[in-house]
């Protein structure tokens, strides 16, 4: 039983204790009702009761509320992490766009430049989206809803930034042979896409068992 639910049976218990003691006092010494006292006293009880009932009703609407949010926002979280295809292609687009490079030789001035170029910023744009849905989840679930998550994005993220300076290192500042920074490069993109998308598959996994959980 809610602490709600609690709350309200103890305050209709102490009303039926009251109304018995009015009802002791409506009553002549002959022993007859005045009526209009009784109906006085009916009408006060019922006052009473409708607000009870009001503040029973707003509490029981006020969680179905935060229920109702609760399960929105973890189905948007839910749904922008199970398009896998998403890292496979971001991975993609990164390994063929070094790889071009790697024969080419060729690297701007501003690393800030060569990260745009290189595919960076397609994440970051998946990356703002996914931790502004990340935050307005955390600010309506509990410690132990958030708990059923095993990674966060902010993780996510680090793993990415980092498998992308590994990349960036393999082509442009390995003094390695070409052929074995190809390989290198190959290697790398394999562990690195492994990687981000086992974490972006336990972003999914968590939201759908906490819908689930919700649900029962």
């Amino acid at each position: 039983m809610s602490r709600t639910n609690t709350y309200v049976i103890f305050c209709y218990c102490c009303l039926l204790f009251c109304a018995g003691i009015v009802f002791g006092f409506i009553f002549t010494k002959s022993g007859e009702v005045n009526f209009i006292a009784f109906l006085g006293v009916l009408s006060s009880l019922a006052t009473i009761g409708a607000a009870l009932t009001a503040v029973y009703a707003l509490n029981s609407w006020r969680t179905q509320f935060r229920h109702a949010e609760k399960y929105r926002m973890i189905k948007e979280l839910r749904d922008m992490t199970s398009d896998s295809d998403f890292i496979r292609r971001f991975v993609i687009s990164v390994r063929d766009q070094l790889m071009s490079s790697l024969y080419c030789e060729s690297l701007e001035d501003d690393p800030s430049e060569v990260m745009k170029d290189f595919g960076m910023e397609l994440w970051w744009q998946h990356s703002k989206s996914l931790n502004y849905a990340w935050n307005n989840m955390c600010e309506i679930l509990t410690d132990e809803e958030i708990s059923w998550f095993v990674t966060r994005p902010s993780k996510l993220d680090d793993s990415v930034s980092e498998w992308f300076q590994k990349m960036i290192y393999i082509v442009f500042e390995d003094d390695s042979p070409r052929h074995k920074r190809h390989l290198n490069l190959a290697k790398e993109t394999a562990r690195g896409g492994k990687e981000i998308t086992s974490q972006y598959k336990e972003l999914e996994t968590g939201a759908r068992a906490l819908i689930k959980n919700l649900s029962v």
